[in-house]
């Protein structure tokens, strides 16, 4: 059986190194309860107010190397490696070759994931491109991704996040999608 597990959110805690480049840039104080869309430039005190202000912002988060500096998330290298026993695991990120990320997002993962995934995979377009006939689930935070997988009949287990809210994205009532709040969680819900 085979899972993938996306990376920025489910792997790492983008958001929060995130949000400490745009507030010691914006001198600002968000928060991650403040983020309650995924684009940031939707949420109401960001201080980035476009598509493309919020692009030039990862663009600036990528040429920093930040993207090699996020913290794992509590809990998901201890699941995943039971996880890794049962299944097969690939990484499907949308973390961008354009901003030549590849081999820091490869490092990043190996050096906190060692041994566990069968492939990284760094897509710009749809993630379902890496779905096999043994596909079974999806660990993600991302609404719409979440909603694509469950519309294709593929287990999306969210991790609950301010910016995937119910409230937000009610379309995420879908019976595909089950709302988890931790790896721990994750591992009951994926349990062999």
């Amino acid at each position: 059986m085979h899972v993938l597990v996306d990376c920025d959110g489910v792997l790492g805690d983008f958001i929060e190194t995130f949000l400490r480049m745009i507030n010691s840039e914006y001198r600002t104080s968000l928060k991650k309860e403040n983020i309650i869309s995924y684009n940031l430039y939707e949420c109401p005190d960001s201080p980035l107010k476009t598509r493309e202000e919020e692009r030039a912002a990862v663009r600036r988060f990528a040429e920093l190397g930040l993207y090699g500096k996020l913290s794992p998330l509590p809990g998901a290298q201890i699941v995943l490696e039971k996880l890794a026993k049962n299944y097969v695991l690939d990484v499907v990120t949308h973390r961008s070759n354009v901003f030549k990320v590849q081999q820091e997002t490869h490092a990043w993962i190996h050096q906190h994931y060692p041994g566990i995934f069968r492939n990284i995979f760094l897509v710009e377009g749809a993630k379902q491109q890496h779905v096999t006939k043994d596909t079974i689930a999806i660990i993600e935070d991302r609404p719409k991704n979440a909603l694509e997988f469950a519309q294709a009949n593929i287990d999306a287990i969210l991790l609950d996040s301010p910016w995937n809210s119910e409230k937000q994205y009610p379309e995420l009532l879908h019976p595909k999608i089950k709302r988890v709040k931790n790896w721990q969680e994750v591992e009951k819900l994926l349990r062999f």
